[in-house]
C-alpha cells in the first residue's frame, strides 16, 4: 500500500511549513490530492460543477493524461444515461455512514447503496 512513484529533489525546496533538501527522497499520496482547503473551498465535498477546479486528476504540464477529454465525456454520457433512466435514484444511507476504503494509492466508497 502507497502513493505515487518516489521522487528525489533536485535541489532545496519547501513545500508549505516543510523543508526538502537536495537528494531527499519523497513519496506523494495520491488520495491526498485535490483535498488541500487552501485550494478548494469545500474541500471534502463532491462538487462537480466546482469553479474554479484545479484539480491534479488528469495529471499537468507535459504529464498531461492524453484521454482527459475523451474520461470527461464518457462521465458526462453516463451520468446523463444515468439521470434520465433513473430519475427517482437517491442515497440510500447518511452521508455519514458512507465509509472510504484505506488506500494510500486512490480514494474511493467501500460502497454506495442507493434506490430508486
Amino acid at each position: 500500500m502507497g502513493g505515487g512513484a518516489p521522487r528525489v529533489a533536485v535541489r532545496d525546496t519547501r513545500i508549505a511549513a516543510t523543508r526538502i533538501r537536495a537528494g531527499e527522497a519523497v513519496i506523494p499520496v495520491n488520495a491526498c490530492a485535490n483535498r488541500d482547503p487552501s485550494v478548494f473551498a469545500g474541500a471534502e465535498t463532491l462538487d462537480l460543477a466546482r469553479r474554479p477546479n484545479p484539480h491534479l486528476a488528469f495529471g499537468f504540464g507535459v504529464h498531461h493524461c492524453s484521454g482527459a477529454a475523451f474520461a470527461r465525456l464518457q462521465l458526462q454520457v453516463a451520468l446523463r444515461v444515468l439521470t434520465r433512466n433513473c430519475p427517482q435514484l437517491r442515497l440510500a444511507a447518511t452521508l455519514e455512514a458512507l465509509r472510504c476504503r484505506r488506500d494510500f494509492a486512490f480514494r474511493a466508497l467501500e460502497s454506495l447503496p442507493v434506490t430508486w
